[in-house]
């Protein structure tokens, strides 16, 4: 059911139907960077969908809250009418009633009651919503990056030491097979050897599934912000223990 359920997902993200006949990778054909970073630049996770979403939401609010403030400007055709009446001093201090009198050369009055007043503060104060969402976007982002980072180092960190637990064991049961060999111990002794081996065995692969997680997890995180080098790759079948992450130096701990 698992499997199914797993089939089903891979064939919704790739635009198929559930019933779709999807070949599906092993695990020796999986393939990770042979070096994963702890520390990415914030540009990275500009590409993310819900940071372009809130940018281009931003830039809406703004280019409103531009278009009423330029509003306030008096918004008329200037006329020799209009000079006789600036220089009475009529159309400033009575500014309605005076461009209004003027006639058909008048687009509109200057401050129109105050309501022009009254749509640019509520642009102001839409554009100052949009901009705290778009911060909150942001850093949302930033946290998440950070913390697929930080699990990726664990898991690394994990897959190592369960590599190093099975190299032990392949080594104790060699041994204990020798041993039985020489008639310097009995069956039950390898058997238990091979039980922990096969144990060791089964938690690296464990590890290194989880690890594989993390990594499409830290992709994920990024929106396709970073992509490996060409060629700069390992296969699953890596079979020494060795880090994928460089610890940097003052990186969180």
């Amino acid at each position: 059911a698992d499997v199914a359920v797993a089939r089903h997902g891979l064939a919704a993200l790739l635009g198929q139907s559930p019933d779709t006949d999807l070949p599906m990778p092993t695990l020796a054909s999986l393939q990770l960077p042979s070096s994963l970073p702890t520390t990415l630049p914030s540009a990275l996770a500009a590409q993310r969908p819900d940071i372009q979403a809130a940018a281009a939401e931003l830039k809406v609010a703004a280019a409103q809250a531009d278009v009423a403030t330029a509003d306030l400007y008096p918004q008329f055709n200037i006329t020799a009418d209009i000079g006789k009446a600036a220089m009475t001093g009529g159309m400033f201090f009575n500014p309605i009633s005076t461009l209004w009198s003027l006639g058909a050369g008048i687009a509109a009055p200057i401050y129109n009651g105050g309501a022009l007043h009254a749509q640019r503060r509520a642009a102001l104060d839409q554009y100052k919503a949009v901009s705290d969402q778009y911060r909150g976007t942001v850093l949302d982002a930033f946290r998440e990056v950070a913390d697929a980072l930080r699990a990726l180092q664990g898991a690394d960190t994990s897959y190592q030491h369960r590599l190093a637990a099975q190299t032990a064991a392949r080594a104790a049961l060699r041994l204990a097979e020798a041993r039985y060999r020489d008639g310097a111990t009995d069956y039950a002794t390898v058997l238990d050897a091979e039980i922990a081996y096969q144990q060791d065995t089964v938690a690296a692969i464990s590890a290194r599934g989880q690890r594989y997680l993390d990594s499409v997890a830290l992709f994920v995180a990024l929106g396709d912000g970073w992509q490996p080098e060409a060629g700069d790759a390992r296969t699953a079948s890596d079979a020494q223990p060795h880090s994928a992450i460089h610890q940097s130096p003052g990186a969180p701990a």
